[in-house]
């Protein structure tokens, strides 16, 4: 239950990112520390639920770590926007069926039996399932140095275009 939580949590937070993205497609910088005070407050929000049902006042630092660990998975896909913005303008909207492709497979995934190898195309299914599980910085490191792969590659399309950030 605690991962499903975490999981419709990153999701509430992907889908304004999404629109950030798109919308502050130019200014890259501006987004990367709102990703990190959105799942800060996010954690913080489910931390002091759990701890005022449960009465465990460590849950709060717990769940923020929990809610950080998603960041960079949803780096990923609000850097897959720009991409899409720099490179193909017209079909930046498509960054919206990869943020609902996200959502039907960490909610509705084991229910439609979907293939492992699918779900896997999700940046969101490998992210730790903290606290419940142990942190493993390996997975977070991939998705932190694939949103920096398609952050780059933007930057490299909007040259192309003539449109330059900042």
């Amino acid at each position: 239950i605690a991962m499903q939580v975490f999981g419709i949590a990153a999701f509430w937070l992907a889908a304004p990112l999404v629109t950030l993205a798109l919308r502050l497609a130019r200014r890259q910088h501006l987004a990367t520390p709102f990703w990190r005070t959105a799942a800060c407050l996010g954690g913080i929000g489910l931390g002091v639920g759990a701890a005022a049902s449960t009465g465990d006042g460590e849950l709060v630092g717990q769940m923020v770590g929990a809610m950080l660990a998603f960041v960079p998975a949803i780096a990923v896909l609000a850097t897959f926007a720009f991409l899409l913005w720099a490179q193909l303008p017209r079909f930046a909207m498509l960054a919206w069926a990869a943020l609902a492709w996200t959502v039907v497979v960490g909610v509705f995934g084991e229910v439609f039996k979907i293939p492992q190898w699918a779900r896997d195309t999700s940046p969101i299914e490998h992210v730790p399932a903290m606290p419940a599980a142990g942190f493993d910085a390996a997975p977070l490191l991939i998705l932190a140095g694939i949103a920096v792969v398609l952050a780059l590659a933007g930057f490299v399309a909007i040259r192309r275009r003539d449109v330059y950030a900042g």
